[in-house]
Parts: C-alpha cells; sequence; structure tokens
C-alpha cells in the first residue's frame, strides 16, 4: 500500500510543478520576442498583466490538479484496503474451512472405526483397546514399556488395559527367561484374529477412498497427507522439548 500511496504523491507533485512552470515560460518567451516592437514601460506593464492572469491562472489549475488527483488517490486507497480486507477475509475463510474438514475427517475415521468394532466379531472391545492390541503386534512378544512408549501412555494406564485384555482373552502375559523381572505381553489366537480383521478394516477403508480419485488426484493427497504429518509431528516434538 505504501508504494502505490509514494507512486500517487509523485505524479501529482509532478503535475502541479508542470503547471507552475508552463505558462511562466511560455509568457517569457512570447515577451522576449516583441521586445523590439514595443517600449519598456509597455513592456512592463504587459508583462507584468499577463504574469498576474497566469498566476491565477495557476492557481486555479492547482486546486483543479489538487482536487483530481485527491479523489483519485483516496479511491485507490479505499481499493487498495478494500483488497486487503478481502484477501485477510478470505485467507480466514480458508482456515476455518481447513480446520473444518480436519476436524470432521478425524471424527468420522473414529466413528467408522468405533461403528465397525461395535457392530463386528469384536464388540467386547474399545477403540483404545483394539489400538493397544495393535501395538503389540501380530509376533512375538514386547515388553510393556516399550508397548507404553508407542502408545505414548504411562506404565500405569497400560497395566490397567492389559488387564482388561487379558482378562477378555485377547493378551497374555508372560516372565522374560533373561530376566524375570521383565514382563511380556503377546496376542492369543483371538488377539490376533481382532488384529487381523482391524487390519483389514483399514485397508478397506483406504481403497473405498482410493477409488474415488484418479492417479494424479491420488498423488496430490498422498503429497499432502505427508506434509501434514510431517508438520504436526514438527509441532507435536517441539512442545515435547519446550515442556521437557
Amino acid at each position: 500500500m505504501i508504494p502505490m500511496v509514494s507512486i500517487c504523491i509523485r505524479r501529482y507533485l509532478e503535475h502541479v510543478l508542470c503547471v507552475l512552470t508552463y505558462p511562466l515560460r511560455m509568457e517569457l518567451s512570447e515577451s522576449v520576442s516583441q521586445w523590439e516592437h514595443f517600449s519598456p514601460q509597455v513592456l512592463f506593464v504587459t508583462l507584468m498583466g499577463r504574469i498576474v492572469t497566469s498566476q491565477l491562472n495557476i492557481y486555479t489549475n492547482i486546486l483543479t490538479y489538487s482536487l483530481k488527483w485527491f479523489i483519485i488517490l483516496i479511491v485507490k486507497l479505499f481499493v487498495l484496503q478494500s483488497n486487503y480486507y478481502e484477501g485477510v477475509n478470505y485467507l480466514k475463510e480458508k482456515m476455518k474451512d481447513i480446520n473444518n474438514m480436519l476436524v470432521e475427517i478425524y471424527d468420522d475415521i473414529n466413528r467408522i472405526e468405533e461403528y465397525s468394532i461395535k457392530h463386528g466379531a469384536f464388540s467386547d472391545i474399545s477403540i483404545t483397546e483394539i489400538h493397544t492390541i495393535e501395538a503389540v503386534g501380530m509376533y512375538g512378544s514386547r515388553t510393556m514399556s516399550e508397548i507404553a512408549q508407542t502408545l505414548e501412555i504411562t506404565m500405569g494406564t497400560l497395566t490397567t488395559a492389559v488387564d482388561k485384555l487379558v482378562k477378555k482373552g485377547y493378551m497374555e502375559r508372560s516372565r522374560s527367561n533373561a530376566d524375570r523381572r521383565i514382563v511380556n505381553v503377546s496376542l492369543t489366537k483371538r488377539g490376533k484374529l481382532a488384529y487381523r480383521i482391524h487390519e483389514k478394516f483399514h485397508m478397506d477403508m483406504v481403497h473405498a477412498i482410493i477409488d474415488a480419485f484418479t492417479p494424479e488426484e491420488e498423488e496430490i493427497l498422498l503429497t499432502g497427507l505427508r506434509k501434514l504429518n510431517d508438520h504436526l509431528k514438527d509441532i507435536y516434538i517441539l512442545g515435547k522439548n519446550e515442556n521437557s
């Protein structure tokens, strides 16, 4: 906005200077050509009269140009201000749309996931518990501390969740042969079946989404999701480092 104001003021001054100098230069040039035809007294009176007349015209022209360029300046400032506020409002609306879409997508996925669990073969477990099953994994066993680190929860919270899943028959505990103080957790057959079915649910959901996209749109979506994921991780890691 500032450069545009400077340009308008500069152009205004150029026009004023042109108006100020042009009539006087014309009068002087005409008078010089007529020196040999008039006496000095007549020449002086004539020249002064023309100069006075020119000055009146100058003031009139200055007022006209001033009003003209002042109006132009105000209009341009108004247009720039209007465009600025339109851009700000557009950005705000765009940010709101992005935020609403992210919240809706997150909520929709959770609702769909919860519905599939509650109306499936494993309706006795929650979303949190199925995520605990995923953290344990299909093969082998993991220690409690490893699972807690993956889920980013406390050992107390994990112990409560594992106790429930052991009672429901999805997990089992065992002591490490190398160190009896270490408790390993693994999935039972029922737990592995729940893992596979939930994994299939996610794959079916992804396939259903991709079917609505062209190959070019798939690449754009994947690029956008990667950037979003990386950005959210950067924010989360930065927040953890600041709080630690």
